[in-house]
């Protein structure tokens, strides 16, 4: 069995919410909130790596 034929009740459910509006919209708004929140960690964490490499 490879990684893309296994299924599990969390997926299924997760479809199934997805089918309500309301859940589909709050679901994509906090995938926005944490893809920026993501996003902005990274950018800190990069430009801290530049100027520890910087100083060595």
């Amino acid at each position: 069995m490879t990684t893309h034929e296994f299924r599990s009740v969390f997926w299924d459910d997760l479809a199934a919410d997805l089918e309500d509006p309301v859940f589909r919209d709050s679901y994509a708004q906090a995938a926005t909130e944490i893809a920026a929140i993501d996003r902005a960690e990274n950018e800190r964490r990069d430009s801290e790596a530049k100027s520890t490499s910087a100083s060595e």
